[in-house]
């Protein structure tokens, strides 16, 4: 019983110091004025979240994924290509958790992707239990990846004319200083 009772502690113990570790990143990213800065600093700290387990963290680009980070041991991961993006979804049991935005026309933008590799629990925090955990902190970071873009979008719409895409004509003159 007292086995019992420490692996649980170690286990709620586990938990809070992911729980901490999301919650910076989330306040980090509250900082970041563009969506490629918010993503650089995920990349930076994704793997303490997902420690001692091994991962993979790919951003998306134009020409598919680029591999940004990885850890621990080697993962055979595969990634999708555009055609299997849109069907992208969280997938706990294989470790698979993409970073995603709705943007204000409605599609789903696709900024990053996520493998993580959990082989055995972790001194008695189970697989499924991080799985899930690993999947709240994804939604919670997603949703602040939506504000970032929000904000960029605002703030392009703020000097643009959104039908024509130029310059707005006050805030041309004022940059000739007229």
């Amino acid at each position: 019983m007292v086995k019992q009772e420490a692996l649980r502690a170690n286990g709620l113990l586990f938990q809070q110091e992911k729980n901490e570790i999301v919650s910076d990143v989330i306040v980090e990213l509250e900082s970041c004025h563009t969506l490629q800065m918010g993503i650089e600093k995920i990349a930076s700290s994704i793997e303490a979240l997902c420690m001692p387990f091994a991962g993979v963290f790919s951003i998306a680009s134009t020409d598919g994924w680029q591999k940004a980070h990885s850890w621990g041991q080697k993962m055979n991961t595969s990634l999708p290509d555009n055609a299997e993006l849109i069907k992208l979804k969280f997938n706990n049991e294989q470790g698979v958790f993409p970073f995603r935005f709705v943007n204000q026309q409605g599609s789903v933008c696709y900024v990053a992707l996520l493998q993580v590799q959990a082989t055995e629990a972790l001194n008695g925090y189970p697989v499924a239990h991080f799985m899930k955990l690993l999947k709240r902190a994804i939604e919670k970071i997603n949703i602040t990846l939506a504000n970032i873009a929000l904000r960029e979008e605002l703030q392009r719409f703020s000097y643009e004319d959104e039908s024509h895409w130029i310059k707005k004509p006050t805030l041309f003159l004022r940059s000739y200083g007229m």
